[in-house]
């Protein structure tokens, strides 16, 4: 039963206090819930302060273990356990997404037997657990099955990706936003070509997202076009301004010839960051901060990392 006001002088029991947990997550919008709850699973997965590590385990461990009293309380809601199998199939890859010289590590070039295979066993029994459910599966679960299809492939060659491109149309139907569907042009260039994605890529307005051009610079490399397209200098922010993420999208640059120069400092909207721009032969472009919709951070490209 929920406490209808405030016990004073006496300590909560541990089972009142649970209780009264279940209570605010339920009267809560649940979908807020839970997207407060992935917040902090990105926010760890990759993070947004310039001064912190780019990868920050303790705040993914939180998430999970939230999650984790979130399914206790409601252990039939799909959603929930979708989020779950989520996060654990992107933390088992957290060993091998940065390299010994603190480099993000593409999610095709990491090493997989550093997986954790615990989490993945874990993982991909929810996933299952869903997929035997008479349930429609959401926005959430969705991504967990295609995390379940990349974790179980022994490398990236066995990817089913036939299955990988089929959840992402279903997930396309729930959001079409252009984040989930440049991760779908990723997909379908490993099963359809690059000048496939690349059509569906070059429509996207995502000018101000690091990824894009990091996807696009692959997909022109594989299809062996030259470049063919520019965009104004403009200021790579100060969270890329780290190594890890610096490397990574210059790692795609070099790839087809060129590379990615930190000139300085620059200002824009009253913040500060260092100036980027491609060198000679390739386009620049804008390594803005990642599209938020609806205050919430999605995908993050997980085809890359």
């Amino acid at each position: 039963m929920c406490a209808t006001g405030p016990r004073r002088h006496q300590p909560l029991a541990d089972e009142d206090r649970l209780g009264n947990y279940a209570c605010r997550i339920r009267a809560a919008p649940f979908v807020e819930v839970l997207a407060v709850l992935y917040l902090i699973f990105n926010e760890g997965y990759l993070a947004s302060d310039p001064e912190k590590e780019a990868v920050r385990g303790e705040l993914t461990a939180e998430a999970i273990r939230l999650t984790r009293l979130v399914r206790d309380l409601m252990p039939a809601d799909g959603e929930v356990a979708g989020l779950l199998a989520l996060m654990l199939l992107t933390e088992a890859r957290r060993p091998a997404r940065v390299s010994a010289s603190g480099e993000l590590v593409a999610l095709g070039e990491q090493d997989r037997s550093a997986w954790d295979r615990e989490l993945i066993a874990e993982g991909h029994a929810l996933v299952r657990a869903r997929l035997a459910s008479s349930q429609a599966p959401g926005r959430y679960q969705i991504p967990a099955a295609i995390n379940a299809a990349h974790t179980d492939a022994r490398d990236v060659r066995h990817t089913q990706w036939s299955q990988v491109v089929a959840l992402y149309d279903q997930l396309v139907r729930l959001d079409p936003s252009p984040i989930v569907r440049l991760n779908r042009a990723i997909a379908i260039a490993e099963l359809d070509g690059a000048e496939v994605a690349l059509a569906e890529v070059d429509s996207l307005p995502l000018e101000d997202y690091h990824a894009f051009h990091a996807t696009h610079a692959d997909l022109l490399r594989t299809a062996d076009r030259p470049v063919n397209r520019t965009t104004p200098a403009t200021l790579l922010p100060a969270s890329f301004a780290r190594r890890s993420r610096f490397c990574f999208l210059d790692q795609r640059h070099r790839s087809r010839g060129g590379r990615l120069v930190v000139e300085g400092l620059g200002h824009r909207n009253g913040g500060v960051g260092p100036t980027a721009r491609a060198g000679r032969g390739t386009s620049a472009f804008n390594a803005g901060p990642e599209p938020k919709r609806g205050g919430q951070r999605f995908g993050r490209s997980s085809e890359y990392r």
